[in-house]
């Protein structure tokens, strides 16, 4: 890590700023992604006229994900993201995929399509 910030693109970080926001993953890990988990394996997604409905927590889950920037960790603060170095932005993701694999399909898709540019 402390080769990592030795790079441009990760001056404005220190250690402690990582171990920090990993407990923030932690804790929404424990506090929204784990408990609806539960949801997502009893009411499942619907589908109606065209639309698929989720599990109503999990809207709750994505807007604490948007709201807080766990979505894009890794992408360039200047489309929205943390800019954060991938070996921490993986363990993030290896946090909420444990703590909630069904809900993390919706923002791993995101991530994907945010990347598609029309060329």
């Amino acid at each position: 890590m402390d080769k990592l910030l030795t790079y441009e693109a990760y001056q404005d970080f220190d250690n402690e700023d990582f171990s920090m926001i990993i407990d923030e993953a932690l804790k929404v890990c424990r506090e929204v992604l784990g408990p609806a988990m539960q949801d997502g394996d009893r009411e499942g997604c619907s589908y109606d006229e065209g639309r698929v409905i989720p599990p109503a927590s999990f809207h709750e889950c994505w807007r604490v994900m948007a709201e807080n920037g766990w979505i894009g960790t890794s992408t360039n603060p200047e489309f929205g993201g943390q800019g954060l170095p991938a070996v921490v932005s993986g363990i993030l993701g290896e946090l909420f995929t444990g703590a909630n694999f069904a809900f993390m399909t919706y923002p791993g898709l995101a991530i994907g399509n945010g990347r598609l540019f029309p060329w």
